[in-house]
């Protein structure tokens, strides 16, 4: 034999269907074949027999101890997707030469580099070692080579740093963040509740100063026994702007409205009081 090694790749076995939809036997008979094409006589790429024939199946069969069952009409299976070509019975594999590494383009490569490094054109940044004796010239072409740089430099194909774009002003979300202020570190779920707040409020188009105004009211209404929300503002938004602007397009809640709501609401609460107080005393309000 001239070489006793046969290169096969394994990732062409599990990706390529050609090879993966085979049965196990069949592809151990290519691999084989592909051995006797290299090693035996004739071409390196023409199945042939120890004396020279085209190789028949039942040989190879017989040579990689395969079944007849799981091997039959091979040869004609293996050309029907294109891993060999028949001709008058003479099975050729056309591209074992160059996946094994010794086609003739190869072969011409390194005589063209040879004949390169003889007429001095070889690049300084090519190891002389690599490609013959070291020669006076190669010498020269060492020493002349500049040496790499301790200084780190960014590949030319390296992902470049997105710049950060501005922020786009959002009245909306500014005028709700202004009327329930939050924490520099909003969890996905309290920005998600904003969000939706957001997106009802431009589905009928407010104002923003309508949410200043719409906060301001329900914190005047509530005081501070119901915490203020965006999903608050929302949830009370149409009574709200009812009675800011009783017939839609009336005049804006000043604070003098404020004031007297909130007196009228004291004496209503005082009220409250009394008749809870005469209640306990049994005495009529």
């Amino acid at each position: 034999m001239s070489d006793p090694w046969i290169k096969v790749y394994p990732a062409d076995m599990r990706a390529d269907p050609k090879f993966s939809g085979m049965h196990p036997a069949m592809r151990y008979a290519l691999i084989q074949a592909w051995d006797l094409a290299k090693n035996g006589p004739g071409a390196v790429d023409e199945l042939r027999s120890s004396d020279g024939r085209a190789m028949r199946e039942a040989e190879l069969r017989r040579l990689s101890s395969v079944s007849a069952s799981a091997t039959r009409r091979m040869f004609e299976r293996w050309e029907r997707v294109g891993l060999c070509e028949i001709e008058d019975g003479l099975v050729r594999f056309p591209n074992l030469a160059k996946r094994q590494g010794i086609d003739r383009t190869a072969a011409e490569r390194m005589r063209r580099l040879r004949q390169r490094k003889r007429d001095g054109t070889v690049t300084a940044n090519v190891t002389p070692a690599r490609y013959g004796p070291v020669t006076a010239q190669n010498q020269n072409q060492s020493k002349n080579r500049v040496e790499p740089s301790n200084e780190v430099s960014t590949p030319p194909n390296a992902p470049k740093t997105a710049t950060p774009k501005p922020r786009q002003p959002d009245p909306i979300w500014d005028a709700l963040l202004e009327a329930c202020p939050a924490g520099s570190e909003m969890t996905k779920s309290e920005r998600g509740r904003r969000n939706a707040a957001v997106k009802e409020l431009r589905e009928i188009n407010a104002d923003p100063a309508d949410v200043r105004l719409v906060a301001r009211r329900l914190r005047e209404k509530w005081g501070g026994r119901v915490a203020l929300t965006p999903s608050a503002i929302v949830t009370n938004w149409s009574g709200t702007i009812a009675e800011i602007r009783p017939n839609g397009h009336g005049r804006t809640w000043t604070r003098e409205d404020a004031e007297r709501a909130a007196a009228y609401r004291a004496g209503v609460e005082e009220q409250q009081r009394q008749r809870a107080a005469a209640a306990e005393e049994g005495v009529p309000y």
